[in-house]
């Protein structure tokens, strides 16, 4: 207040406006800058309090983009180390599957020489039969020559 007192004092009426204008324009100046310095020291502080709020929203909005970026890494992350370990549970099982299919050839090739083997054993066991069949009957007819020449003899 001091200060507008002071401002109008050193102020000079204008030339071309009354002493009841300039009064009045005055007046109507001291009450504005009475009205802003109780809007600046009056104690609720409002645009102190808004640039605050301002700043912490920044800051929040900050914090927050940052958590969504580390959640979105996290996850790439995640997922990375997930298509890592199914690549190599991939490669795994289709190094199992052929072991398995060497595995099953094999089988069935030993199966073949198996069924080879059965079928000359058989051939085999045929021929062997017939030939015990062949030489019983030589026996037994030679037996009987033995017999007839015996009795002959006797």
């Amino acid at each position: 207040m001091d200060a507008v007192r002071r401002f109008r004092e050193q102020q000079a009426a204008p030339m071309g406006a009354s002493a009841e204008d300039y009064d009045a324009l005055m007046k109507k100046y001291e009450e504005a800058i009475e009205r802003i310095v109780e809007l600046e020291s009056s104690g609720d502080g409002s645009t102190g309090k808004l640039s605050a709020l301002e700043t912490q929203l920044r800051r929040n909005r900050d914090k927050l983009a940052e958590c969504r970026i580390t959640e979105l890494l996290t996850r790439l992350e995640t997922a990375e180390e997930a298509r890592k370990r199914l690549e190599k549970q991939l490669t795994d099982s289709k190094k199992e599957l052929t072991t398995q299919m060497k595995s099953v050839e094999d089988a069935n090739r030993e199966l073949k020489r198996l069924e080879e083997r059965l079928r000359a054993s058989d051939s085999d066991k045929t021929i062997t039969e017939n030939a015990r069949r062949k030489l019983e009957e030589e026996v037994r007819r030679l037996k009987t020559f033995v017999f007839e020449i015996r009795k002959s003899l006797f």
